[in-house]
């Protein structure tokens, strides 16, 4: 079964092996005791990043969402349809933090298989405007914490996010680690799968022993 796409702004699919009254079990579980899991395939997230002097423009002309008003660090639901209507995408967007000097970014998160066909999407209404396309799935390995207790765990792990305490994010803001366990480039985003309070952290996989590590001081924080 295939979780209902408007809850998660982008489809889970789990493995047919488990039938529907596990899957209402674990998911009734999480919701009253917390969830901290690696996503792994089939069970997984794509990252399209588009990024240039135009990308704010270009992506407000092309979703159905607010885009040129979204700061660093802000984001939401968004969707991609056809002129009559028909969706043809749904996922989330998050502009992401920027640096003195550099351009707007922005990353869409969705189903893996999806990334390509949204890039080819997008890619065919670019002319002369000022945005680069990628896709950046395989660059993350995905890390979820869900549930009632998610920022507790999350600001007894990695502590306050500057002055903004965990619970205080808004939902789908996205923020740079800056975390000694935590690799570099590593980002988190109030995303929530179950309905209650929930992150999802994109953590760069170039060294996978770091990856690891940060996995486990959080798996052990979650305790």
């Amino acid at each position: 079964p295939q979780l209902e796409r408007a809850e998660l702004g982008f489809s889970i699919h789990m493995p047919d092996a488990f039938p529907d009254d596990q899957v209402l079990a674990l998911a009734k579980k999480a919701r009253e005791t917390g969830l901290f899991a690696p996503l792994a395939a089939p069970v997984q997230l794509g990252a399209l990043l588009a990024r240039g002097r135009d990308a704010a423009t270009f992506l407000h002309g092309q979703l159905t969402n607010e885009v040129n008003a979204l700061q660093p660090g802000q984001g939401n639901r968004s969707a991609r349809v056809t002129r009559a209507g028909k969706l043809l995408h749904l996922f989330s967007l998050h502009r992401l933090p920027e640096e003195p000097g550099g351009e707007p970014g922005f990353l869409a998160l969705l189903e893996p298989d999806g990334v390509t066909r949204l890039m080819a999407s997008l890619d065919q209404y670019l002319f002369s405007e000022d945005v680069k396309l990628h896709d950046l799935s395989a660059g993350y390995d995905w890390l979820v914490l869900q549930g009632p207790y998610a920022p507790a765990v999350a600001e007894r792990a990695l502590g306050p996010l500057g002055k903004e305490p965990w619970a205080g994010l808004p939902d789908e803001a996205i923020r740079l680690l800056a975390h000694p366990r935590a690799p570099v480039g590593t980002l988190a985003v109030a995303h929530s799968l179950t309905g209650d309070p929930g992150y999802c952290f994109a953590v760069p996989n170039a060294d996978p022993a770091a990856s690891r590590a940060f996995a486990a001081h959080l798996a052990g924080q979650a305790q």
